[in-house]
């Protein structure tokens, strides 16, 4: 991975000339999720949008005009928390549901209230993490198993890889052999 440039909250580092990846380094890495903005020709995408503590939407650069699709692979407080910022928000079919209210035990934005050391900064002066809150993201388009979410240059295939979560969905390009997996798959532990 490239080197992360780290602003005031966002970190984010260029994969290649169409993809890029955001992260929020000041959030515990417990709940630190990888946002992935990839270019397309008549669309971008953008894949999960991290805790909303801070807006997401400015730090995307997509051109004026152009749509931006944004899917969340599952409904957990790490994918989701900005999600209310976009207007084109897709999601898994099994909690499209749930994305309506964002509730506490469904998204497990209760266990960040009291999580230790949740933020290494501030992101505001009196900012306090047991007032978290997600707010209401209704999805405008469900995903299922075998969707396509179409960029017109670059496709990809919607996969349903229910064990992190009953509803996460992963992204694969046929064509590329990118796979964006949410939390289904790590690395580490």
């Amino acid at each position: 991975m490239p080197e992360l440039e780290v602003g005031d909250w966002f970190g984010k580092a260029t994969v290649d000339a169409g993809t890029t990846v955001l992260t929020e380094p000041f959030v515990h890495d417990f709940v630190r999720a990888n946002i992935w903005h990839l270019k397309g020709r008549d669309a971008d995408l953008l894949v999960d949008t991290g805790m909303g503590i801070r807006p997401l939407a400015p730090e995307v650069d997509t051109p004026p005009g152009k749509p931006l699709i944004v899917v969340a692979t599952h409904i957990h407080l790490d994918h989701v928390g900005s999600l209310h910022e976009f207007p084109l928000r897709m999601g898994p079919k099994v909690s499209a549901a749930k994305f309506d209210g964002m509730d506490d035990t469904v998204t497990y934005a209760y266990m960040f209230y009291n999580l230790d050391g949740a933020v290494s900064k501030l992101p505001a002066p009196d900012w306090k993490a047991a007032d978290y809150r997600i707010p209401s993201a209704p999805l405008t388009r469900a995903l299922d198993e075998g969707d396509v979410v179409d960029l017109g240059d670059r496709k990809f295939r919607v996969l349903h890889l229910p064990g992190h979560s009953p509803d996460s969905i992963a992204l694969f390009d046929e064509i590329d052999g990118l796979f964006f997996a949410g939390d289904a798959i790590y690395d580490g532990m």
